[in-house]
């Protein structure tokens, strides 16, 4: 039994290792804000179980802003994107968590902020992974670390990583 004991304690702490490098990186439109139509119009609002994903991104991995809403490596854009969309008091309290989350710089494709050549695990949340980065990803092998977020699919996203990259030692 003290055996089994020991092979559960060194199995977590592979799986803890894997949790301290794994990198998340994160897009905004249509993953963490989507839209809602209201007669013709859209409108935007945070993802069902926003900040619940965003706790838990946080926990289990360094995470990176990988969007469209500002790709200077900046803030500005992300937090506006968050401001138009969120209460002033909702904004107010999610903003720590937003701003433990580190901007990126790219400029014609979001893989430029990844270093693909790393040995180390990373995953890039999208709700629209394009086509060129794909093909790319396809042909270095990676392409299970494109995660696609459906409509409204935190939860879903989360079980997807659960269960394929943190439960593996």
């Amino acid at each position: 039994m003290a055996g089994t004991g020991h092979t559960g304690i060194t199995d977590q702490r592979r799986v803890d290792q894997r949790r301290q490098c794994l990198k998340l990186f994160l897009d905004i439109e249509g993953t963490l804000i989507v839209h809602s139509r209201s007669g013709s119009d859209l409108i935007p609002r945070p993802a069902d179980h926003l900040e619940e994903f965003l706790n838990w991104s946080l926990a289990v991995a360094d995470c990176y802003w990988l969007t469209g809403v500002d790709r200077s490596g900046g803030y500005e854009g992300i937090l506006r994107a968050f401001r138009s969309t969120l209460s002033p008091i909702r904004y107010t309290e999610l903003q720590p968590l937003l701003l433990a989350i580190r901007p990126t710089f790219w400029g014609r494709s979001k893989l430029e902020a990844i270093d693909l050549s790393s040995d180390e695990p990373w995953l890039w949340i999208d709700d629209a992974h394009g086509e060129a980065e794909m093909i790319l990803l396809k042909a270095l092998g990676l392409q299970d670390r494109a995660i696609p977020c459906q409509r409204n699919g935190l939860q879903q996203v989360r079980q997807t990583i659960e269960m394929n990259w943190l439960t593996h030692a």
